[in-house]
């Protein structure tokens, strides 16, 4: 199969610091909150804002939609 060069891992670029921060903050949430997705793409926060809320969430031991106060509600049509 054939790939693009800017496909190829060699080609890949470093992630830089604020990248590999979030990175690592996006993986430490997933593995805490198994059952929580986290989906940061498409936000109007920045990567450290991101940063700053998935660490509260752990600190406190809440979900980043319990954090945002964007709960479930069975009566809406979804």
């Amino acid at each position: 199969m054939m790939l693009p060069d800017f496909l190829k891992k060699e080609n890949r670029k470093q992630l830089n610091e604020l990248d590999q921060r979030l990175y690592e903050a996006v993986n430490r949430y997933n593995e805490y909150f198994k059952d929580d997705g986290l989906i940061t793409e498409g936000s109007s926060l920045s990567r450290e804002e991101w940063i700053d809320y998935i660490d509260t969430c752990l600190r406190e031991n809440i979900t980043i939609w319990e954090l945002f106060g964007e709960n479930y509600d069975e009566e809406l049509d979804y």
